[in-house]
C-alpha cells in the first residue's frame, strides 16, 4: 500500500482545514471533540471534516468550503483512511470529489465523529 498523503490545493484542488488551529483561534464558538476521541476511531466511525475548495475560473482564485462526513475505514499512523459518506454540493470541485471517494486525513482535521454502534 502506498503511503498515505492528505490532499492538497496544488495535486487535488481541495484540502481539508485544521480543525484544532480553528478551535484555538474560536474557543468558545468553534467546538471540537477531545483529543482522545479524535485519536481513537476505528473502521466504521463517522467523522465530520471541513473540505476546502480552490475554485477555478473565479477572478480571485477564492476558495470555498463545505463540511462532510467520512466513514473511517483504516488507520495508518499518524494518518486515518476513510470514504466519503456524502455528495459534494460545490459542483466545480465533485469531477475530483465524489460519494465514496477516499480521503486520507488527520485527528486535527476532525470536527465532529459519529461513533459506530459496539
Amino acid at each position: 500500500m502506498e503511503k498515505p498523503q492528505l490532499a492538497s490545493f496544488d495535486t487535488d484542488g481541495w484540502q481539508l482545514a485544521d480543525a484544532v488551529f480553528r478551535h484555538e483561534q474560536y474557543p468558545e464558538s468553534f467546538e471540537i471533540p477531545d483529543e482522545s476521541v479524535r485519536t481513537s476511531l476505528g473502521a466504521g466511525d463517522l467523522v465530520k471534516l471541513i473540505f476546502e475548495y480552490q475554485l477555478t475560473g473565479v477572478q480571485d482564485d477564492s476558495a470555498t468550503a463545505e463540511r462532510m462526513w467520512v466513514e473511517v475505514t483504516d488507520r495508518v499512523d499518524p494518518f486515518y483512511i476513510g470514504s466519503l459518506a456524502n455528495e459534494p454540493y460545490v459542483a466545480q470541485a465533485q469531477h475530483k470529489l465524489v460519494l465514496g471517494s477516499r480521503v486520507v486525513f488527520l485527528p486535527d482535521n476532525i470536527v465532529n465523529v459519529d461513533l459506530a454502534a459496539s
